[in-house]
């Protein structure tokens, strides 16, 4: 169950499809929202949506809201690989989906990714490394810290070229009041000429 624009619902699923049910109304019928579900239905509640997760019936990881009709974002099954267990969660102030990545032709990994990114890439550990949650916290975090240094950098480099151009344009406007106030002088010495004949 989890709060939109503080009203309740309810996502929940029933025989390979998940239903909507809004709490305040008891008598209410449920709401079909997708007949593609296989398993590890999970939802949070963020920036006043409703975000819910699965795994859909051809091995898919899909992250829906209710809002949306098509998956905000989804993992493919490929041919030789498994998706398992995907939960979404917090990380800092994003949406974060962790799942398993099985594969006959490689160790299982743990992988994380941010969903939300512009360019969400998953951040992928062997099992074997011992590491779990906390190293994929800390190759997040670095992940973060160099996706806010590039943007950082393009700030800079529009910061500058704005500057440029603002400089530029106070350059210019300086020579237009110089030639103005030589136009303003001439005509005055012409306004006086004038007056005197």
């Amino acid at each position: 169950m989890a709060r939109q624009q503080e009203e309740s619902y309810a996502v929940y699923p029933n025989h390979g499809r998940l239903f909507l049910r809004k709490m305040q109304d008891p008598f209410a019928r449920p709401r079909l929202l997708h007949d593609d579900y296989r398993s590890d239905l999970t939802s949070l509640v963020f920036e006043r949506r409703l975000f819910y997760c699965y795994l859909s019936l051809n091995g898919d990881i899909l992250i829906r809201t209710l809002e949306e009709g098509a998956p905000l974002f989804s993992v493919k099954k490929e041919e030789d690989r498994t998706l398992l267990h995907p939960q979404l969660t917090f990380f800092f102030q994003d949406l974060c989906l962790i799942y398993n990545d099985l594969s006959a032709k490689r160790a299982p990994r743990f992988c994380v990714l941010l969903p939300l990114a512009p360019d969400p890439v998953p951040v992928c550990l062997l099992r074997q490394d011992g590491g779990g949650i906390s190293t994929a916290r800390e190759l997040l975090l670095r992940k973060k810290i160099q996706e806010t240094d590039r943007l950082l950098r393009r700030e800079q480099d529009e910061n500058r070229r704005l500057q440029h151009a603002l400089d530029s344009a106070a350059s210019q406007y300086a020579v237009l009041m110089d030639t103005a106030q030589q136009y303003r002088a001439e005509a005055g010495k012409w306004y006086e000429k004038y007056r005197r004949s």
